[in-house]
């Protein structure tokens, strides 16, 4: 009888996988579902749909309605689960309209009615890490205004008080992670419940001490350089005015940057303890003797608020401005030291140590015409600090050499000092390091052979001492710098920085760790495939921190390297080949050192073995394939230093970073590998500060996503960020955790390495259909091996080879294998995933792979609930289309044996005679003999495609910050206003209303509406009322809008009236005409000057860079008497914000009350009479003065009445009188002139007008 492996696995399995007992048959044997497989076996055209995105996606308020179970992170939209009453709150608002211009005014009263609702809604199944990013019908929100609690989904939450309120009971909704909204207010939201997402981080945890997450304890705080990057608090860049743009809030959470990181970093390492944060000056050459380091910034100008950027006394003015690339700069300044002060007490202030890592970028752009002291035309752009050397190869050795490096240090140690007292002025730190990876200095030698920038560092060390003497100081040495060195062309042995290591001032031997711990290749057939079964096995790393290329062996030349033609260590003189081990750091601690001279010993050194503890200043390995044969090296398209490591393909691998780090943890920790010293009594390496780099204070996903922002985003994809790494789920563990929801306990899918960000399970999918996605996506076999369901990755390499003498020969077949091959026409042609994409706010995406040099042929698409950046994507997309292309051949034989061993995914090699075949076993029958059905294979499928970056970050929600506050004392704007300021705000963008608050913090004001604001881009010249000027002319760059022409009836009737800043006050005009020039000026004509009687004003003219405000949209507010002739202190700012500091502006006023202030007198004259001189003038009101009917105008006051002063030559007041009347007989003797003002009963005296004699 013949048993099929689907009949087998059932009758062979426990009870517990009984239940679950088609996972094994459908992906066991036949392989029938998988998307390889049905590419190019299945239909023409093929649909095969996960769980649909907006499954997931809606907020929905269904009854029995299904929770989503989240695995890693991701968007849900989740389910209403409960609101209150909504509560209406009334006002009503009393409008003043009118034209913009100075027709009569209107009063309105609107009722407004403003709505707040209390609601909850379930997230997620489960423990909710974090909430991060929150969407309000599709936009980003900030929740930083918004009341809100987050129940996190743990067993132990109690029920909400809210809720209890106001239902009297309430349940806790254990095990469910759920938002409770007090008081949401509707109508940013049109008077509605918006449709909320909402990004949930449910790390699938785990107990395990080895794991990345759990082990790491230390990480290196870069990114050392951007002058906001580290600012705790928000810092906008004001340079356009009126357009503040924040700096630093480049995330949807509503807080800084470097918030929103911490945060996380405490999240996704909950047994972190410390952070070395670095900070970065520039250096500008490699020739020691002519490079200095400096404070570097961004951009020559630029204002930021609410602090201006300084560092050790350097300012915007003085200090270097970096180099710029594609119109950006090449790096990022030197942090502002008010915000290094900031986030070494907010590090403290969460708990962890703080160690201080002054660093070196070094700004050498392209083309920089630099003599090379390495030999090239020119020195390499952007090169690594390590490469800093003597000015010509010909000085080692020499007293120019000492100077060069003496030239260097008397700038360098201008960075160390200055950072050593301001760690001492925030209090100190833990440790301190006087600088790192110097290694092409502290291996320059005097004329005496001595090493001058090592005794230049331990001066240093001493200072360093002096002012921080509770703190750990040491120097991070590069790993090939902090041991033997053997100078070029000689016998010598050397070591530079023992005098360092044994320094008083010196606590530890810092070392920057990047030993290579792996050989691996591409393909079969190189020295490590046999001993480990692949790149990230943990015992093959384990076994490099020991043994390996710089402790057993080393590669002499670059052709051994490709040919692994390896060169074993050893020292023939003294047997001690540990002397030129890099990575034999348990001989280079227990030891003497003893230098040698033409290979002769000499005496040893100052280092007293075992004396101080090993920190690893520095650990850590790129994300990319093949990161542990070279783990210092990056990608970085601008620098000479990029490389990916050696053989590696250059594709993004977060497992290596992973398996790395893990790999270092566990060896480090145990303490059978690390010794303890009896001089100091603890161990050699101190496991518990091994700083890992690196943890970008720029937070995921917006780092890397937002390359507008961050001009070294794109490095991330392959680079040594944990940003967005840890955290991220083991898709082992995932497939466990998803057998033992379906109940199967029994499962063993540790080989599964592979790693990602996310996975939604809807509350309606099933564990086994779950199973299935991630199985057919990460193309996996799952078998049985007795009660074992065992999950592994297809990788194509070959686990066992076959003769044709070993196979069964049947009867009437002329070959033991029966082949068949699939035309072209028959190959899969595409494929295309829709997948939630991590960079792009977990919208929708689809990638396609796609065969272009075949005709339209078969075709699939899918969609999927695992979480994806559309690079790794496009890598799942084209690795299985290669796949289901390598499996063009199928092949069918027998065994005359049972072929123990041999299982459904087992790789063969079948040898005959004229040709090799590689199948992948599909299906086992079980008869008299074993019956294989299999399908060709190829390894290098399996081996991943490299694929661009891509990332559409969604919009970010505003950020309001300081606004253009302008209040304006000007005369009344319609006749029947009463004496108000004026108040004008502009801020793009704009916050919805400006709160004005006076000096007791009151709020008396709220503008609603934007005004027209800009500034005059030529001088205005003076001008006269009482007619069109058609000459003159007025340029203005407005800050946002624009500005239209108007009829000359409009003009008449007010419109297109605008208050112009003079040194005399605002002068009101109005404009006929409004053109936009090339330059991006409006250029107004046909202006009626001094409007409203502002003629002092206009007779002043107006500066080019005057304020310019279009009035009709500026708010009134009263001034009561009490306020005339006193000065309002004010504070404005974004309404919801805080006054105090900024975004308010503190500002103060003299308050005239121009409003209520009389206009002066015009048309006077003085007439010679008999007895005297008569004077006369006509009465302007401010109220009904434009009656055009020939009437008399409005008196405007409680009485005509003036005061005339009789002024003599030298300008001497003879007289004083009030007059009730608009003329006055002068009978003064000497009298030369008078000056006439109207009079108010509550104002006093108006403007003057003047007359001579």
């Amino acid at each position: 009888m013949t048993q099929s492996v689907t009949d087998f696995a059932r009758s062979a399995g426990s009870a517990a996988l009984q239940e679950l007992p088609d996972i094994a048959a459908d992906y066991a044997a036949a392989q029938a579902g998988t998307l390889a497989t049905n590419l190019l076996f299945g239909p023409k055209k093929r649909l095969r749909e996960g769980r649909t995105l907006d499954e997931i996606r809606l907020m929905r308020a269904s009854e029995g309605g299904g929770i989503p179970r989240v695995y890693g992170r991701a968007r849900v939209g989740g389910q209403l689960i409960w609101t209150a009453p909504v509560e209406e709150e009334t006002t009503t608002i009393t409008t003043v309209t009118g034209s913009k211009g100075l027709s009569r005014s209107s009063e309105s009263s609107e009722r407004q009615s403003r709505y707040f609702l209390s609601f909850a809604v379930a997230l997620c199944e489960g423990r909710v890490a974090r909430l991060g990013r929150v969407w309000a019908d599709g936009r980003l929100i900030s929740l930083a205004d918004i009341d809100y609690r987050l129940y996190h989904g743990t067993e132990e939450q109690q029920p909400d008080d809210l809720i209890t309120l106001t239902e009297g009971t309430a349940p806790a909704y254990k095990g469910i992670a759920y938002i409770v909204f007090e008081r949401l207010d509707l109508a940013p939201f049109g008077n509605r419940v918006p449709q909320l997402n909402f990004e949930v981080v449910c790390p699938l945890e785990t107990d395990d001490p080895a794991s990345m997450e759990n082990a790491i304890r230390a990480v290196t705080i870069i990114p050392g350089s951007g002058e906001g990057a580290l600012s705790q608090e928000p810092l906008f860049d004001e340079t356009d005015e009126g357009f503040p743009k924040p700096l630093n809030m480049n995330n949807g959470l509503g807080v800084t940057d470097a918030e929103a990181s911490f945060d996380e970093l405490q999240d996704v390492l909950p047994n972190l303890e410390a952070a070395s944060l670095v900070v970065s000056w520039f250096g500008d050459d490699l020739r020691a003797g002519h490079a200095s380091v400096l404070p570097g910034i961004e951009l020559a100008e630029r204002v930021t608020e609410p602090n201006t950027w300084g560092v050790a006394g350097f300012t915007r003015k003085t200090a270097r401005l970096l180099s710029q690339g594609q119109g950006r700069p090449s790096y990022g300044g030197t942090p502002s030291d008010k915000s290094v002060t900031d986030t070494i007490l907010t590090l403290k202030d969460r708990g962890l140590e703080v160690a201080f890592h002054p660093f070196i970028l070094m700004d050498v752009p392209n083309g920089n015409g630099l003599p090379d002291p390495y030999g090239s035309t020119e020195q390499a752009p952007f090169p690594w600090r390590g490469r800093i050397t003597a000015d010509s190869p010909s000085d080692d050795g020499t007293s120019a050499a000492a100077a060069q490096v003496h030239r260097f240090f008397d700038s360098y140690q201008v960075m160390i000092r200055h950072y050593a007292q301001l760690c001492a002025a925030a209090g100190g730190v833990d440790t301190f390091l006087i600088g790192s990876e110097l290694r092409g200095l502290t291996t320059v030698r005097d004329q005496n052979g001595g090493f001058p920038a090592v005794h230049r560092l331990r001066q240093l060390a001493a200072e360093v001492k002096a002012i921080l003497p509770q703190t750990v100081v040491t120097y991070g040495a590069d790993w090939t710098e902090y041991g033997g060195y053997v100078p070029p062309g000689s016998d010598d042995l050397a070591y530079p920085l023992d005098p360092l290591w044994a320094d008083v001032n010196i606590d530890a031997v810092g070392i920057d760790n990047y030993f290579p711990l792996t050989d691996w290749r591409e393909g079969e057939g190189h020295l490590d495939e046999e001993v480990a079964t692949g790149p990230y096995d943990p015992d093959y790393l384990a076994e490099g921190i020991e043994r390996g290329e710089g402790y057993d062996w080393f590669y002499a030349s670059t052709e051994d390297r490709l040919a692994q033609t390896r060169s074993v260590i050893t020292d023939g003189a003294y047997g001690e080949p540990w002397v030129f081990r890099q990575k034999d750091l348990w001989s280079w601690w227990s030891n003497q050192h003893e230098p040698r001279s033409g290979g002769i010993k000499t005496a040893p050194t100052q280092w007293v073995p075992q004396s101080k503890p090993i920190l690893f200043t520095e650990i850590g390995c790129a994300a990319i394939d093949k990161g542990p044969n070279q783990p210092n090296v990056f990608v970085d398209p601008k620098s000479s230093e990029s490389a990916p490591p050696y053989h590696s393909t250059g594709i993004r691998d977060d497992r290596a970073q992973r398996s790395y780090l893990e790999a270092q943890h566990a060896f480090w920790s145990d303490p059978d590998k690390n010794p303890v010293s009896p001089l100091y009594g603890g161990p050699m390496v101190d496991a518990g500060r091994m700083y890992v780099y690196a943890w970008d204070a720029r937070p995921f996903p917006e780092f890397p996503s937002r390359t507008d922002v961050w001009a070294d985003a794109e490095n991330w994809v392959t680079g040594h960020w944990l940003n967005g790494r840890a955290g991220r789920v083991r898709l082992s563990a995932l497939l466990e955790e998803l057998a033992r929801e379906a109940g199967v306990h029994a499962v063993d899918a540790s080989a599964c390495d592979q790693l990602l960000s996310g996975f939604v399970r809807t509350g309606t999918g099933s564990a086994r259909a779950a199973m299935e996605e991630l199985l057919d996506l990460y193309q996996l076999d799952a078998v049985q091996r007795g009660g074992l369901l065992v999950i592994r990755p297809r990788n194509g390499r070959v686990d066992l080879a076959l003769t044709e003498g070993e196979l069964l020969l049947s009867e009437g077949q002329a070959d033991p294998v029966a082949i068949t091959h699939a035309q072209d026409s028959e190959l899969p042609a595409g494929l295309s995933i829709s997948f939630a994409d991590e960079l792009s706010g977990f919208e929708t995406k689809t990638v396609a792979a796609k065969d272009d040099s075949l005709p339209e042929g078969r075709t699939a698409r899918t969609s999927t609930s695992v979480i994806f950046d559309q690079s790794e994507a496009s890598a799942r997309a084209s690795a299985i289309l290669a796949e289901a292309r390598a499996m063009r051949t199928s092949l069918r034989f027998g065994l005359p044996r049972l072929g123990e061993g041999i299982e459904p995914g087992t790789v063969l090699k079948l040898e005959l005679p004229d040709s090799a075949l590689t199948c992948r076993i599909m299906r086992i029958d079980i008869g008299d003999v074993r019956a294989f059905s299999g399908v060709s294979t190829d390894a290098s499928v399996f081996s991943g495609v490299p694929s661009r970056f891509t990332a559409d970050p969604p919009p970010l929600p505003t950020t309001p910050g300081g606004v253009l506050f302008v209040p304006l004392d000007v005369p009344l704007l319609t006749d029947d206003e009463k004496p108000a300021l004026h108040l004008a705000a502009f801020s793009e963008p704009w916050p919805g209303s400006v709160s004005v608050y006076d000096a007791s913090e009151a709020l008396v004001a709220s503008v609603d509406r934007q005004s027209l604001m800009g500034r005059l881009t030529a001088p205005l010249a003076p001008g006269v009322g009482g007619r069109i000027d058609r000459s003159a002319g007025l340029r203005v760059r407005l800050f946002g809008g624009g500005l239209e022409s108007v009829t000359r009836d409009r003009l008449l009737s007010g419109a297109n009236l605008a208050a112009v800043e003079t040194a005399s006050g605002f002068e009101l005009l109005q404009f006929e005409r409004a053109a936009l020039s090339p330059e991006g000026d409006w250029v107004l004509s046909g202006l009626l000057r001094a409007r409203r009687g502002t003629d002092l004003e206009a007779a002043s003219g107006a500066e080019e860079g005057a304020r310019f405000i279009l009035l009709g949209d500026a708010s009134p507010m009263a001034l009561p008497e009490e306020r005339w002739g006193t000065r309002f202190a004010y504070e404005a700012g974004p309404a919801g914000a805080l006054p105090g500091g900024y975004p308010f502006r503190a500002g103060g006023v003299e308050v005239i009350a121009t409003g209520a202030r009389p206009l002066s007198p015009v048309h006077l004259r003085a007439q010679a009479e008999p007895n005297g001189t008569l004077l006369t003038w006509t009465r302007r009101s401010r109220i009904g003065g434009d009656r055009w009917n020939g009437g008399e105008i409005a008196l405007g006051e409680e009485a005509e009445a003036y005061q005339v002063e009789i002024i003599a030559t030298d300008g001497t007041v003879l007289e004083t009188t009030d007059v009730g009347e608009p003329q006055y007989l002068v009978t003064t003797p000497g009298a030369a002139g008078a000056r006439i003002a109207q009079l108010s009963a509550s104002f006093g005296s108006g403007r003057a007008a003047t007359v001579g004699f």
